[in-house]
């Protein structure tokens, strides 16, 4: 694969400068690419990048990512030992019905984040291991699938029309990846209904 810098600085522009990444990682498949995330929710490029000297993730957005010098905000900072695992556009059970929003994936949390009044929700606790979340995905169903390193499992969370959320082990069975030492899960490819 191709080769990618992420370089980030505080103020209008987060990318002239070096504070998070300052190396390209030329073996990507050797290391875990959890230094930042990106998803396009309603017109808006939002970005989740590990700020790991200060041990949090933080969260810039901007309104113009196609213009010729785009512009970023500063948003929510998260409080995290890694980096993020996953940014996506998930309907969280946080109102009822439930409402598109910006959803942040860490190995220890599922968030709720809204880019731009500064704020988060935690939604659901995971399991805090290494490669917990890596690869999270909303399915086809429109449930957010999630990998648990503790089990070598895969957990749907469901919104509730009427609010609250619903968590089920969808696979795979038995004892997931772990007495046999399969490996963990890195990536899940948007899931039909069933665990084939």
């Amino acid at each position: 694969g191709s080769n990618v810098t992420i370089a980030m600085n505080a103020g209008a522009n987060p990318f002239d400068g070096t504070i998070v990444t300052t190396t390209t990682h030329t073996r990507r498949n050797n290391f875990d690419d959890d230094h930042g995330k990106m998803v396009v929710f309603q017109n808006r490029l939002i970005i989740a990048v590990f700020d790991s000297a200060n041990s949090q993730i933080e969260i810039w957005y901007s309104a113009n990512p196609t213009a010729g010098t785009p512009t970023y905000t500063a948003g929510a900072v998260i409080a995290s030992n890694t980096g993020p695992r996953e940014l996506l556009d998930w309907k969280p059970p946080l109102v009822s019905p439930p409402t598109p929003a910006v959803t942040l994936v860490t190995q220890d949390a599922v968030y709720r984040v809204d880019h731009s009044s500064n704020t988060y929700d935690k939604i659901y606790e995971l399991d805090g291991y290494d490669a917990t979340g890596h690869g999270a995905v909303v399915g086809q169903d429109g449930d957010l699938y999630i990998g648990l390193n503790s089990t070598g499992q895969i957990i749907g969370l469901h919104a509730q029309p009427t609010g609250g959320l619903q968590q089920r082990i969808v696979g795979p069975p038995g004892d997931g990846l772990v007495t046999a030492h399969q490996g963990t899960i890195k990536h899940i490819i948007a899931p039909p209904l069933h665990w084939l």
